[in-house]
């Protein structure tokens, strides 16, 4: 059997033209909530590693959460997970005054 003369740039616009357009602007919306200001500033001036922002938790999850986490993460690329379980954890916390 013949293989298809495939390419990295093939491969790329077959997995482009999928329609996953629901979930992608959903993690944008993710993404776009995240206080900008907090972001610039941490773009331009400063200069902490990621070991000085981040400790890494194992935890224990219900698996329907673990689904969803699991699948907006295939979809969102690396750091997907930590960011939405980072901004839930913020939001309530917030909310109930622990922060």
């Amino acid at each position: 059997m013949a293989r298809k003369n495939k390419n990295l740039a093939t491969s790329f616009n077959n997995v482009a033209r999928n329609d996953s357009n629901n979930d992608v602007s959903y993690i944008n919306n993710i993404n776009n909530n995240i206080n900008k200001n907090n972001f610039v500033q941490s773009v331009i001036g400063d200069n902490d590693s990621h070991e000085d922002k981040y400790v890494m938790r194992g935890i224990y999850i219900e698996k329907d959460l673990a689904k969803v986490i699991d699948q907006l993460a295939k979809k969102g690329g690396r750091g997907t997970k930590s960011r939405i379980v980072n901004e839930a954890l913020r939001k309530v916390f917030t909310e109930s005054g622990l922060l």
